[in-house]
């Protein structure tokens, strides 16, 4: 990204563990030099306000959310960035390689982990339903909670997903933008682009 000849004008990258973010500094100083860098260390869903001080007032903003699993991504974090900034948002919605798997876990009334990535607690009242896999109605109520926000979402054929080449889901990227335009380069995208659908 930071090598691209016509690239974004600023990055803000997010990053947890510290170790990461030592190594993530150190690249981006050899591969972006002529652009504006920030790492941000830490919990990215404690550190909205830092995020949004480095967004420039009026700009055109992407987000790439990219969380190993469920956990990380709560969609208070996602109400509050597409709030403040026009923002569109990539993201990548474990679906195989952890709801799925936890669904036993996480369809327990005591469990939270599901309700913060999608927003609400209504998804109890249309689990379980016929023919659809867990994973993926994860998806669409993440996706149902964006169009909320006022995101172009029609159904979980508006994400792309991705298996480990052997047939099994691991996970869905779901783009989700405002402007008809952004949704027209998503289409192109999953269209023109070489898909790499194995895990290795």
């Amino acid at each position: 990204m930071l090598g691209l000849p016509t690239g974004f004008t600023h990055h803000i990258f997010c990053e947890l563990d510290p170790s990461n973010a030592a190594a993530l500094r150190i690249r981006a100083e050899k591969t972006g030099a002529n652009r504006h860098v920030v790492v941000i260390e830490g919990d990215t869903n404690e550190n909205v306000d830092a995020i949004l001080s480095h967004v420039p007032e009026g700009s055109l903003t992407f987000c790439f959310a990219d969380p190993f699993s469920l956990a990380p991504l709560r969609f208070a974090t996602i109400k509050r960035l597409a709030a403040e900034r026009r923002m569109d948002f990539l993201v990548l919605l474990a679906t195989g390689m952890d709801a799925a798997r936890n669904e036993p876990t996480y369809t327990q009334p005591s469990k939270q982990r599901v309700s913060e990535t999608v927003g609400h607690d209504e998804w109890r009242k249309r689990w379980p339903q016929p023919n659809i896999r867990f994973g993926d109605f994860v998806a669409n109520e993440f996706g149902r909670s964006m169009a909320g926000l006022g995101y172009h979402y029609t159904g979980l054929a508006d994400t792309q997903e991705i298996d480990n080449g052997k047939n099994a889901p691991i996970y869905r990227l779901a783009f989700f933008s405002r402007h008809p335009l952004g949704d027209d380069f998503w289409k192109k995208c999953r269209r023109t682009a070489d898909p790499n659908r194995r895990l290795f």
